[in-house]
């Protein structure tokens, strides 16, 4: 098969399969159509193209709108040759405009709707347009803002064997008890002066503090 080409009638999950077995690895471009408008995605997507991507998903973690997911879709298809494959986030994800779409379960949320109620839901519409449904266990591990975790399961972690585990609660991680994390820095050239200093200064004041908790982080001191 030749490479950044998809052969008529080949599915995608082979086509893939296939491109790791012959290169060792592979990489996917994501496209959110709600960061992008339809226009800038198609043009993402063939310079990804001309870099060697082997696919391009689309979706994310915003997409509302089934007009614009759409809309991107036909765009992205209409200037490379690559499989195009829906990263869904919601049943608003859904298009029969693409190639394929991920069976995603997203395995540590504590919510079903995630596991396997939206699945269940969007399960015929999926068969009546058609689209080659492919396995994928999505699964987040790492640091991320109280703001980014509704209906995402805390688990606790140790530090190491002898350790106890600890929830990544404001208390713990204010105390330094919870291990997985890390502070954010902001780097300069030389020591602030003038306008620079009075925003270093305002981002380390308490007004600055609360607008650093309420987009879900937490305040250094």
């Amino acid at each position: 098969m030749k490479k950044g080409r998809l052969r008529k009638l080949v599915k995608v999950e082979q086509y893939i399969q296939e491109r790791i077995k012959n290169e060792g690895c592979i990489h996917m471009t994501l496209l959110d159509p709600e960061k992008k408008s339809g226009y800038d995605c198609a043009s993402i997507a063939k310079a990804a193209e001309s870099g060697g991507t082997t696919a391009i998903m689309v979706g994310g973690s915003t997409v509302a709108s089934g007009v614009e997911m759409e809309d991107a879709v036909k765009r992205i298809k209409a200037v490379v040759k690559l499989p195009v494959i829906i990263f869904p986030n919601n049943l608003t994800s859904l298009t029969g405009a693409a190639d394929a779409i991920w069976f995603m379960s997203l395995l540590n949320s504590g919510n079903t709707y995630y596991l396997m109620d939206s699945q269940a839901l969007g399960a015929p519409t999926v068969k009546k347009l058609g689209l080659e449904v492919m396995p994928m266990g999505y699964i987040i591990i790492g640091y991320g803002g109280a703001a980014y975790a509704a209906g995402i399961k805390h688990a606790k972690v140790k530090k190491d064997s002898n350790s106890p585990a600890i929830l990544p609660t404001a208390e713990n991680i204010g105390k330094g008890e919870y291990p997985i994390t890390r502070f954010l820095y902001m780097y300069l050239r030389s020591r602030p002066t003038g306008e620079t200093k009075k925003y270093i200064d305002w981002i380390l004041s308490q007004e600055g503090q609360m607008i650093v908790t309420e987009v879900g982080y937490f305040p250094y001191k």
